[in-house]
Order: structure tokens, then sequence, then C-alpha cells
């Protein structure tokens, strides 16, 4: 090594220390060229300090949430008018994940408090009146759907799980539930109209749009070990219609809020959601 830099080297160990980073994050930084290191003759590697102002700088974009790549870009000679319009550009990127974060904690609320509501029971109905909902259909029976309207925004609805949630639409039929014809049942995504306006999750003519009305709304757990003597979701749903005298007016929608499985060689399947029926 040159004898004039030998103090003002540092082996990856101490530097990582003095700069508050890990030795795994200089290496890492090294493969994208935004630190550079001088290796010995014995092999170590040795950072000159001059390098420790370069990697303050990237780990100040890093922070601003900038790919290692486009940090490379902006350190390699960028003018102050590319800087700020990248800056800008990322600060869009931050207010929507802020966004994102916030629908999830209001869903983390009101799904913990869903499950402390239903801790000491496994069924509860109620009416109530809801707003349109949106549902994408992708899968029917055990087959994706070949609609390339729904590949246009799929990634976008899941990227907003679990604000958006999956669903199984079950048509309106003259059929008892436990007779209907599974083919016709769709596999999809479901989430509230008003949601999708406020978050700008895409919608195309691929989705369909359910209108506002009254809804016969059944919230269910199940879980092992199961009594095949005990009445399945849709003959509990039929009883708890026909306990009302209510018959569904449309489309029957089980949206889905988890699914765990215990037991990979069997059905030891737990399920917790809720119906939604569409009544007068």
């Amino acid at each position: 090594m040159d004898k004039e830099h030998t103090s003002k080297m540092y082996r990856i160990g101490p530097f990582a220390r003095h700069m508050g980073v890990t030795p795994d994050l200089l290496k890492h930084y090294e493969q994208f060229h935004l630190i550079e290191s001088v290796p010995s003759e014995s092999g170590y590697r040795y950072y000159p300090f001059s390098q420790s102002a370069r990697l303050l700088a990237a780990v100040s974009l890093r922070g601003y949430g900038f790919s290692l790549r486009e940090i490379d870009g902006l350190l390699g000679g960028a003018e102050p008018g590319e800087i700020r319009r990248a800056l800008d550009a990322q600060g869009k990127n931050i207010e929507r994940e802020i966004l994102f974060r916030q629908a999830v904690l209001a869903e983390q609320r009101q799904f913990s408090a869903w499950l402390e509501r239903m801790s000491d029971r496994r069924w509860d109905c109620r009416v109530e009146e809801l707003g349109a909902l949106c549902f994408l259909p992708h899968t029917r029976h055990w087959d994706f759907l070949s609609d390339d309207r729904i590949y246009e925004i799929l990634k976008d609805w899941t990227d907003w799980m679990p604000v958006v949630k999956s669903c199984l639409e079950i048509p309106l039929s003259p059929e008892p539930f436990s007779a209907r014809n599974r083919d016709e049942s769709f596999w999809g995504l479901i989430l509230p109209q008003s949601l999708a306006e406020k978050y700008a999750i895409p919608l195309n003519d691929a989705v369909k749009r359910i209108p506002g009305r009254k809804w016969l709304i059944c919230d269910y757990m199940i879980s092992p070990p199961f009594d095949p003597e005990r009445p399945t979701l849709m003959e509990r749903l039929q009883d708890e219609l026909d306990r009302r005298g209510l018959a569904p007016a449309d489309t029957i929608y089980n949206t889905l809020l988890l699914r765990t499985q215990t037991d990979h060689s069997g059905p030891s399947v737990s399920r917790l959601g809720f119906f939604l029926v569409p009544v007068c």
C-alpha cells in the first residue's frame, strides 16, 4: 500500500464501526460502486478515510428510498435540477407508501377488533347498509380466467391487500346452496368502491360494480377439530336466512379474511371471514 495513505486507511471492521454501518453493507455498496476499497497484498480490504463522505451521501439518499443503482447515478455527477426532479418523484412514492401504511394500520385495527368480538363465538349475523363494492374475478372453479383486462390491473389490486380482500362470488340460483354448480362461482378480489377511489386503485371493464344496498352480514370462524355432524357454512347460512324469513336478492359474496392450514397432509384448515347476502 502507499505509505502516504497508511494512516488514513481502515480495515473493513473498524471502518464500518466508525461509520455506524455493518461490514456487509460496505461490501454491498461496493458491489454497486458507491464506495471503493483498496486491496492489500494479503487480500484485506482497506477503506480510505475520504470514502466516508461518499458513504454518508449514499446512506442519506438511501433513506429517501432510492435504489442503489439510482444512488450511483445521482452521485456520479447529476445536476441539481436532475436531483430535484428525482427527489420530487421519490417524494410522491413516499406519500403513496405512507397512504398504504395508514390504510393497512386501519385494516389491522379492524381485524383485531373483529377477532376480539368473535373470540367467544363462531357465527354472528346482522343486517346492515353498505356502500358500493367492486369485485375483480380472476378464477373460475380450478382455472384462472383468460381475460387480459384482469391482468392489466390485478397487480395494482394485490399490492393493496389486505385493504383488498379475497372473495368468492356465489351467483343467485334456485338450487339450494349445497347443490349449486361450483363452475358458476368465481374467486376474485373485493373492496369498497370508496376505497378504490380514495387510494386510486384502478378499475376497468373487468371489474364488477356492486351497488350499495342492504346486506345480511354473517361473520364466521371455523377451525379444527371438525365435527362431521356440524352444518357446513352454506347450510348454516341457509338456516340463518330461513330463521329470519329472508332470501338472497342477488349474488352472494364470501369474503375470506384469513385461511390457515395446520396439517398439510389433511383438511385441518381454519377459515375466518364473512358472507355478504343481499336482502330486500
